[in-house]
């Protein structure tokens, strides 16, 4: 199983903070985002290979992190850093644009663990693998808050059925079907991939988003379940990033 960290976008929700610094290198409790998703997603056992795919204004920081990660940690499975080719938000791929390009690059064709770089969690990520492998399915990470107002407007939205099936996905909905947020991890069966390619080549005037892959896989008929995460933290804001700061420093 292969995963993939998007760490190519440009941080317009942060640009007082991420103008000159990617956003996956800001720190929370004295760690990098990056790292704090890396060190969960290098305890997934059947993990054979990581792909960071950065942009190329970022690229030069991105590469001179990971060649001291790597150092500070011996033994590591392979970790590749990925230029997407792209140096503005004009011309930025997206998000399933980078998905895309990595799986063509790399010629993936194996089940994939997917990561956005601005979403921290708490998560048994072994479970989440093995889940995929005991339904065949791919599987979404969902979060629960208390209300439907948590979620309107702002998080793509999932309903599910009893056994965790998602039924529906909503992106960013205005009358919102359940307060289950989809967050930007998930696993998808190599089976599945095919169907994020055919979308990744779609004629679009605007950026296909992660959420999209879920509509498009439920529109295929592919069997897609929630796991859910202990906590999460979307980071598209200064008070996000404080709101995460003082649980991990905490923690």
């Amino acid at each position: 199983m292969k995963v993939i960290i998007l760490v190519a976008g440009y941080n317009t929700r942060l640009l007082k903070l991420t103008n000159n610094v990617p956003k996956a290198l800001l720190r929370i409790a004295g760690t990098p985002i990056i790292e704090k998703i890396l060190e969960k997603a290098l305890q997934v056992e059947s993990l054979t290979e990581v792909f960071l795919v950065s942009n190329s204004k970022f690229y030069p920081q991105f590469d001179e992190w990971l060649k001291r990660f790597i150092s500070s940690n011996p033994g590591l499975p392979p970790i590749s850093l990925i230029d997407d080719g792209t140096s503005s938000n004009e011309t930025r791929l997206g998000a399933v644009g980078d998905v895309v390009f990595v799986l063509q690059k790399k010629m993936i064709d194996e089940d994939i663990m997917l990561f956005a770089c601005d979403n921290l969690f708490e998560a048994d990520l072994n479970a989440f693998y093995t889940l995929s492998r005991e339904k065949s399915a791919s599987i979404v990470a969902g979060y629960r808050f208390d209300s439907i107002d948590d979620v309107r407007n702002k998080f793509g939205v999932m309903q599910i059925a009893e056994d965790g099936r998602v039924l529906a996905f909503q992106e960013k909905p205005e009358n919102p079907l359940s307060s289950i947020a989809a967050t930007a991890m998930y696993v998808f069966r190599k089976e599945h991939l095919s169907h994020i390619l055919s979308l990744g080549t779609r004629k679009s005037e605007k950026e296909i988003n992660l959420g999209e892959t879920i509509i498009h896989l439920l529109a295929s008929d592919a069997r897609i379940y929630c796991d859910f995460v202990d906590s999460w933290f979307d980071i598209g804001s200064p008070d996000d990033l404080k709101k995460a700061e003082e649980y991990f420093r905490l923690a």
